[in-house]
């Protein structure tokens, strides 16, 4: 059995943290919370990495594994929140939010939830894996730089029918995950020049695309209104793709270069990491409630560093709550 990548568990930990921290500076309005909503594109990348290997052999046990694993919680979550939210909140959580959230609509108004948005995208993604892996495959034989050109016009493609034709998906978030899918199968199929390359040309390309994107918003420059708004939003976006995905990498070779292998990390990381890994996806399912909305603590806690320790401990002990919850059902529908 393959050992476990515990580089990965540390990147989606860091992800975790960034994406807590996130919504904490969004309460407050506070300029830092584009920065650390990088987590996204981090958590796309994780992802892709994860599957970029992975044989699929049966595509309908392949989507119901992988649907029942993330919905399940994903129904619990939205049933007992959202439920709360309605009876005590009604104000900000009517019918129609709790019936958008049910057909996992991003465009629901329900600010403890509004984050839910990220599944209907990871599920689109774990559609078009075993499609996108087998036209990889079928490119991937010709062993050539023709390859790459034809890698290229494949992701662009994908770029054009989410921008013209599947328009309520970012198209950029799913060639995210289709980088992280990309990123692995060059360090397994390719050798160092080639990982080294692409390591390079997306560091040259976080610097620039980033670098203008500061220098614009630092001068003023930043468009306000015409077709010109659209354009750099997007630009902001392939930056922010660019950036997450550069910070995996940067992540993983950071923890490799502390833990030189796994006989090396200490029990209580790999414990740690094996928790984190646990509930990870429960934390990002509840923690906004506690941060946002008619459930914040921020809102009737005066003292700051109080109320974030509140957050903390609460996220905890609803996403320990939520994956036992799951763990029940999961063993009814089994």
């Amino acid at each position: 059995m393959r050992k476990k990548d515990y580089s990965i568990s540390f990147v989606r930990f860091i992800a975790t943290v960034f994406i807590i921290l996130c919504h904490m500076y969004q309460f407050f309005n506070n300029g830092l919370t584009f920065w650390f909503n990088v987590a996204v594109q981090m958590f796309f990348f994780i992802s892709g990495y994860l599957y970029g290997m992975r044989k699929i052999d049966n595509y309908g046990q392949f989507l119901c594994k992988n649907f029942k694993k993330l919905l399940v919680p994903y129904y619990l979550c939205v049933f007992i929140i959202g439920g709360i939210g309605f009876i005590f909140a009604g104000d900000t959580c009517g019918l129609h939010d709790l019936a958008k959230l049910m057909i996992l609509d991003a465009a629901n108004n329900y600010m403890p939830l509004h984050n839910l948005w990220f599944i209907a995208y990871i599920l689109l993604c774990y559609i078009i894996t075993p499609f996108f892996n087998s036209l990889l495959d079928l490119l991937e034989q010709k062993k050539t730089w023709i390859m790459v050109l034809e890698v290229v016009a494949l992701m662009f493609g994908v770029f054009v029918f989410f921008e013209h034709y599947a328009t309520f998906y970012k198209s950029l978030w799913i060639l995210c995950y289709l980088l992280g899918i990309l990123y692995h199968r060059l360090i397994v199929n390719y050798g160092r020049i080639q990982k080294q390359i692409f390591v390079t040309v997306l560091i040259v390309s976080v610097l620039i695309t980033n670098g203008i994107d500061i220098y614009m918003e630092l001068t003023g420059l930043v468009p306000s209104a015409g077709e010109s708004v659209a354009v750099f939003l997007k630009f902001h976006d392939f930056g922010h793709v660019l950036l997450g995905s550069l910070l995996c990498l940067v992540l993983a070779y950071l923890y490799r270069w502390i833990f030189k292998d796994a006989e090396r990390t200490p029990k209580w990381m790999t414990g740690f990491l094996e928790w984190s890994d646990k509930y990870s996806y429960d934390i990002y399912l509840v923690h906004q409630t506690f941060i946002l909305g008619a459930f914040s603590f921020y809102a009737f806690i005066p003292s700051v560093p109080v109320a974030s320790i509140c957050i903390v401990i609460t996220t905890i002990i609803a996403a320990i709550l939520l994956h036992k919850l799951s763990d029940g059902v999961f063993k009814v529908i089994k």
